[in-house]
């Protein structure tokens, strides 16, 4: 079984608590139709020379149908999620050890629930940047494609990139989302899949000081320049509700002088 690190940017974040201590307690302490919990706890000791390492428990609602062995339908259900976060302060960057959904869910949870202590924007790989620096690319997954009945696609063999296959599939639309390549550490190749999420994982059950040491050198060679920060749906809403309030406040003064029967050029006659 491989691992995988999802990536974001650290706009806000608590000072350092003391050991072992509860940083964050969010939601119900039972489910039945309660809101789904959310904790972090930092753990005792520092990882990897600049990371707190935390303890991540987080549950959140997938929506898909099913049914339980007693019979009962359901529309909905909680997902439990157990994973570490990893806190680089000189970086602002958290790494989750864990896939895009539960690492974002988290990051959306904290955002929402918790603003005036953490607030998170994402990242993402710009595969125009990084494609070109790729040397053993043996697997690509596009999205978007325009075409009938078919939005993904995957495409498989060694130096798949320079196929007619990935051409003819760039022409219809398809964008690239996730690479599968060989990536050559300490004369070690490191089977690893990168997607634009800034998710990297590692296919091979490494340790894990030795998947960090990897993406420390990933981000000097192959993720130079090519990791750019995105708005989080909370940070999103939050910059458009302050650009409406902006500009309403600078349509006001016009909308009071029509309301009066002033033009602003001459005054009104009482």
């Amino acid at each position: 079984m491989g691992r995988t690190y999802t990536r974001f940017r650290v706009n806000n974040f608590p000072v350092k608590a003391e050991k072992d201590s509860v940083v964050v307690a969010l939601g119900e302490n039972h489910l039945h139709g309660n809101k789904a919990q959310t904790k972090m706890t930092l753990k005792g000791e520092n990882a990897f020379g600049c990371y707190e390492k935390y303890s991540i428990y987080h549950e959140f609602v997938r929506h898909t149908h099913g049914r339980t062995y007693d019979g009962q339908d359901f529309d909905e259900f909680y997902q439990k999620n157990t994973f570490d976060g990893f806190y680089d302060r000189g970086r602002s960057e958290l790494v989750c050890a864990a896939s895009k959904r539960p690492s974002r869910s988290l990051i959306d949870a904290l955002n929402e629930k918790s603003p005036e202590r953490f607030n998170f924007d994402l990242l993402r790989v710009e595969f125009e940047i990084v494609k070109s620096r790729l040397q053993d690319v043996r697997g690509i997954w596009l999205a978007n494609m325009a075409q009938p009945f078919l939005d993904t696609a995957a495409l498989f063999g060694k130096n798949v990139q320079q196929s007619d296959w990935y051409r003819t599939a760039e022409v219809h639309g398809g964008e690239p989302s996730s690479f599968l390549f060989f990536y050559l550490y300490n004369s070690v190749s490191f089977p690893i899949i990168l997607s634009t999420s800034c998710s990297i994982t590692f296919l091979r059950p490494e340790n894990e000081s030795l998947c960090f040491e990897v993406m420390a050198d990933m981000d000097k060679t192959l993720l130079d320049g090519a990791v750019t920060t995105i708005e989080s749906s909370y940070n999103q809403r939050k910059r458009k509700a302050a650009e409406r309030a902006a500009a309403k406040a600078i349509a006001g003064p016009k909308v009071s002088a029509a309301a009066d029967g002033s033009t602003g050029l001459f005054p009104s006659q009482a």
